[in-house]
């Protein structure tokens, strides 16, 4: 009888592949960044200064204070180009954070950038990240913590 990998998560068995147990494995390692920002539709500049959280990653809590200002020079050079495309600032937020995190800690976290746009003339709209469990709402155009 032929015998394979039985997975076994939570009270159920089976129902997790391969693809899932390695992002577990990738968050369980190297954490968690997320970046948010929120972009003007019309030009494609940054409303506010991007905001950088992480959780699994570093216990600092200015331990990613230098990817905020790399994103925000990393997207205003994006911004003179006009460019509003939302993969290509997702990749230009991704590859900016990824290089500069494995340059700096020798770490691969997951990174999420999350994307907002302000159309003008409209309020800011409100940003919800969800980060282990921790909600955080708050309006787009004053992000902080």
């Amino acid at each position: 009888m032929p015998v394979g990998f039985v997975y076994v998560d939570g009270l159920s068995v089976g129902d997790v592949g391969e693809s899932t147990l390695s992002e577990r494995l990738v968050l369980g390692e190297g954490g968690f960044i997320a970046i948010t920002v929120v972009i003007d539709a019309a030009d494609g500049r940054l409303v506010s200064t991007p905001e950088v959280s992480g959780r699994g990653f570093s216990d600092d809590p200015g331990a990613l204070k230098d990817a905020a200002t790399l994103v925000d020079s990393a997207l205003a050079d994006l911004a003179a180009e006009r460019v509003t495309d939302t993969h290509r600032i997702a990749q230009t937020i991704r590859r900016t954070v990824g290089r500069w995190v494995g340059d700096t800690y020798r770490r691969r976290p997951m990174i999420v950038p999350d994307r907002a746009e302000r159309l003008r003339g409209r309020p800011a709209p409100l940003i919800a990240t969800v980060l282990a469990g921790t909600w955080a709402v708050r309006p787009a155009d004053r992000l902080g913590p």
